[in-house]
């Protein structure tokens, strides 16, 4: 979506302003955005075969694609919303935790 190709984006030029320190800082924030992201797109994959399957399929297989479908769609409910929460944080990467000194505790 274009919220993810901008944060991504703003990664990269945050790389060049504010330096590898402070973007690493969001590292886990980013695996967890892309992890999000890929599993969500093979479980969309997932259950588009099914979907095309599920008409000519037997007994047996109609029982597997339909779980496919029914764990997209547990997944785009439950799973794939994160993304509202991790994307923003990539764009506005909050410093506080980085400005942080150790002399402070």
């Amino acid at each position: 979506s274009k919220q993810i190709y901008e944060a991504v984006t703003s990664l990269f030029t945050a790389l060049e302003t504010e330096g590898l320190d402070r973007v690493l800082a969001h590292a886990n924030r980013y695996l967890d955005t892309m992890g999000h992201l890929v599993v969500g797109w093979m479980w969309l994959r997932q259950a588009l075969t099914a979907v095309e399957q599920l008409p000519t399929a037997k007994d047996q297989d109609q029982a597997f694609y339909q779980g496919k479908i029914t764990s997209w769609q547990f997944y785009n409910e439950a799973e794939l919303p994160k993304l509202n929460h991790l994307i923003p944080g990539l764009v506005h990467r909050p410093a506080s935790f980085v400005e942080m000194s150790t002399e402070w505790f």
